[in-house]
Parts: C-alpha cells; sequence; structure tokens
C-alpha cells in the first residue's frame, strides 16, 4: 500500500534562491509550494518531526492529517517497527525514528556538530527553546550534485603544517599577546607521540582557542588572508575551480592542500566576514564529493556542508550545536566539551550494490539502527520488485517518471501498458511495512528513487 505525501520546506538563507535549487523543483513538483523566485529553498523535509511534518495527501490532493497521526492508528503499517524501543504510540501520533531532507546549499552551513543520546537529553531539558528535542542526530548525505563539505579533523600534522605557512590562522591561535603560543607548541609535541589520548587532549586545547578567539583580532586576520591570497592569485571567492586546478598542478610541492583550504576561507570571508569559520579549512577535511558519494557523520564530530545538493536521512532529531559561520546561537563552550577530537581523513561511502537496480547506504556505526537508503534505478521498459519493507518507509522520487503497483513479477508484457501509481519527479510517498511493490521505468529515462526505513 502507498500513499502520498505532502511535505514541508524550511527557508534557511544559506539555501539556494528560486528555481535554481533542487529543494524547490521538487517541493513545487509535489504540489508543496508555489516557487518565488526571491526567496531561499534550503531544505525539503519527509518524514514525523514536529518542526517539519508531512501529511498525508487525499485522493482529491488536499492534505489530510498528520504522517505521525495516519501511523499512530494504522497498527498494520508499522511492521517491526512495533519492537523498537524508540516508537512511541501516544496522543495521536507515532514518529517516524528517521527523518530525511534534500538539501540545496549556496553558503556555507554552519561550523557544527550532533550530540549524542545523552547529551541531547541533557541539552533538551535545561534549555528546550534551543535543543528541541531530546534525540541524537547521527546522520548520512548523498550527493546529488557535485558536493562540497568539511568533515572531521584532519591528521595534526596537516594541521601543524598549516600553523606554519598560514600566518594568519597562527596569528589567532597565539592570540594577540602571544597566550596561545604554549598550546601551539603542545600540539606540535603531541604530534610525535603514539598515544591517542595525548593527541586528542591537544588538538582539543588548540581547538578551544581557536574557539574562543578574540573577535577583534579574528576579523583583522580574516582580512589580512584575504588580502594575501587574493594579492597573490590565489583562489578567489568566486568558487574552487582555480583552486582545484592549482591543487592538481602542485600536488607534490603542497600535500597538505594549502592552495585548496586558502581558496575555501577566501570563499568562507565573503559568506561570514570577520568570522571564526573562515580558518575551519585548516582544521577540518575537506571533501569534494560527486553524485552518489556519500558521508556518515556520527555524534560529537565537527563538520560543515559548503555548497551543492545532497539527499540526507537521519535519527529523527534536529538538534545541532554551532559555534561559527552562522547568525544563529554559538553554544562554544558545549561543542568545545562535546566533540571527540578524532583526527584523519573519513570514509567516503559508494553503497553496497545489490544488483542492476538498487545500491544500499547504511551508517557505518552498527549502533546507528534509526536509518538506512535505497538508491533504486529502473529503465524505461524495465521492471523491478522491491524488497518488502520490515518498516514503514518512505519513497521519493528524485529524477524521472515510473509507475508503483503491487507486485506482480517478470517484466511488463510488450502489448500491456504497465497499471498503478504513475510517480513522478517529486512525488513523495509513505509505503507500509511488509508492502510488495513493483517499480516500471517510463518516460525518456526511466525513474531514480530513494527509499528510506529502518535499518535491516
Amino acid at each position: 500500500m502507498l500513499l502520498r505525501l505532502a511535505c514541508s520546506t524550511q527557508n534557511y538563507d544559506w539555501g539556494k534562491v528560486g528555481d535554481s535549487s533542487t529543494v524547490s523543483q521538487l517541493a513545487a513538483l509535489n504540489g508543496d509550494i508555489t516557487i518565488d523566485s526571491t526567496t531561499s529553498y534550503a531544505e525539503y523535509w519527509f518524514g514525523t518531526h514536529h518542526a517539519g511534518p508531512s501529511s498525508i495527501r487525499a485522493a482529491d490532493g488536499t492534505v489530510d492529517e498528520t504522517l505521525g497521526a495516519w501511523l499512530s492508528r494504522s497498527p498494520d503499517a508499522l511492521g517491526s517497527m512495533v519492537e523498537r524501543p524508540d516508537c512511541v504510540v501516544a496522543d495521536n501520533h507515532c514518529g517516524l525514528p528517521y527523518l530525511a531532507k534534500v538539501l540545496s546549499i549556496s553558503k556555507c552551513l554552519s561550523i557544527q556538530a550532533h550530540p549524542d543520546k545523552a547529551l541531547a537529553e541533557k541539552l533538551h531539558a535545561e534549555r528546550p527553546d534551543v535543543y528541541k528535542d531530546p534525540n541524537h542526530k547521527p546522520e548520512m548525505a548523498v550527493a546529488l550534485t557535485p558536493f562540497e563539505a568539511m568533515c572531521g579533523f584532519r591528521q595534526v600534522s596537516e594541521i601543524i603544517d598549516f600553523i606554519a605557512t598560514v600566518p594568519e590562522f597562527r596569528a589567532i591561535l597565539e592570540g594577540a599577546t602571544g597566550q596561545g603560543v604554549d598550546t601551539v607548541k603542545h600540539l606540535q609535541q603531541a604530534a610525535n607521540s603514539k598515544d591517542s589520548t595525548v593527541v586528542r587532549a591537544a588538538l582539543k586545547a588548540l581547538f578551544r582557542v581557536y574557539a574562543n578567539a578574540d573577535p577583534v583580532l579574528v576579523a583583522l586576520q580574516v582580512d589580512a588572508l584575504v588580502n594575501r591570497v587574493t594579492a597573490t592569485g590565489g583562489t578567489t571567492a568566486e568558487g574552487n575551480k582555480e583552486g582545484e586546478e592549482k591543487e592538481n598542478q602542485t600536488k607534490t610541492k603542497d600535500p597538505s592542500g594549502k592552495h585548496l583550504a586558502e581558496g575555501l576561507a577566501v570563499r568562507l570571508a565573503s559568506q561570514y566576514p570577520g568570522d571564526i569559520g573562515v580558518f575551519a579549512p585548516f582544521l577540518l577535511n575537506f571533501l569534494n564529493l560527486q553524485p552518489g558519494d556519500a558521508i556518515f557523520l556520527a555524534a560529537n564530530e565537527p563538520h560543515a556542508y559548503v555548497s551543492g545538493d545532497c539527499f540526507e536521512v537521519m535519527a529523527n532529531s534536529n538538534n545541532v550545536v554551532r559555534m561559527g559561520c552562522t547568525p544563529k546561537l554559538r553554544d562554544v563552550p558545549v561543542l568545545t566539551e562535546m566533540l571527540t577530537f578524532n583526527s584523519g581523513l573519513p570514509n567516503v561511502l559508494r553503497g553496497n550494490t545489490l544488483d542492476d537496480h538498487v545500491c544500499v547506504y547504511k551508517p557505518t556505526d552498527p549502533a546507528v539502527t534509526e536509518f538506512q537508503l535505497e538508491r533504486i534505478e529502473v529503465a524505461t521498459g524495465h521492471s523491478y520488485q522491491l524488497t518488502p519493507p520490515s518498516t514503514p518507509s518512505i519513497l521519493i522520487v528524485l529524477q524521472g517518471q515510473g509507475v508503483l503497483s503491487p507486485s506482480r513479477g517478470g517484466e511488463p508484457p510488450a502489448d500491456l501498458a504497465p497499471t498503478g501509481t504513475v510517480a513522478s519527479r517529486g512525488h513523495v510517498y509513505i509505503q507500509k511495512a511488509g508492502a510488495a511493490l513493483e517499480i516500471i521505468g517510463k518516460g525518456e529515462t526511466g525513474t531514480q528513487m530513494f527509499r528510506v526505513q529502518c535499518r535491516e
């Protein structure tokens, strides 16, 4: 059984404007918005989170009850979800353990991390106006277009190289009166240690100095960095293509990626003038993902999405702890204490290919059971029978068109037009647990869909 959903958009200022946004394109095609050419469309949400719940769309296209209310009165749709400790049916509401989104990013998001379960409960109890739910938020992002992100701390040796070669970065770490010199030396000494605890402690001390740097000094050093990089012909704020080309040409002389990091810093300075987050590229790994590449972001790991479009799936939470590149609350004390301070490149995931039609993405942490994602592709004239989900799943059409119908097996007969629900780009559905479903590709390109459900 399938039901069409109406879903919510979020209009943050970092989103892409008007119909340049994948978010606005999909939401308009699903009948959820009329695109305004002056509005930033940042996120498109699919799920039951109270800040942007999906609703059941009636047969005539009008919005009926919320998805959470429908789930609460549809026990046959829940499947094994009722056995999960995070499945609570109460007050005419049943919440899905996961939340899915499409993001369209034109301006870097905040330097941030998400709390683990214990910290989320504590923050929500203490400041429910800021941290509005008690859940953790591990998440996974799959690139839909070329996608840039900062993720996790760099190797300590790279950070030390940047301290030595980027004078403005060193200046804000050492401070106006040199009070941070010992902290820098401590990190340099710890880099030779084989004890990871020593390395993490030194990195934490350096990050605390960085995150609490004097704002006047930071603003001065941001301007100095921009002036120096642009005067020497470095990457401009217009984008990173030039920086990528220069990086390829000088890789043997620049193993730490200095040109690319400085180029990103200049871009961030154009978006957030004088902000401490401008120097984040010298601390965090900078990734360029291609469509289909994914990253998993565990709790308490620093990151920031820089540009592009992605599909994101996470535990059902919207908790974020920020410290830079944002006009929102910067909770520096909490962020400094919560981070793991692990260092090194994150794994770039490309999914587990099941067959010619389905690729499955799962969190690298097996303890994260709230979600998994399937990318489904069916060419025109071909059919594919999806494995029935064990929990309610959300299906989103990203590209093309297909027919969704109860599974009948085999390829559709050439002389028989496929029957069922015609699903076009932008359409969003809830699929009951255990429901059989066949996808038949239509149109010139067939169809690409994403399906989200609890981890199996």
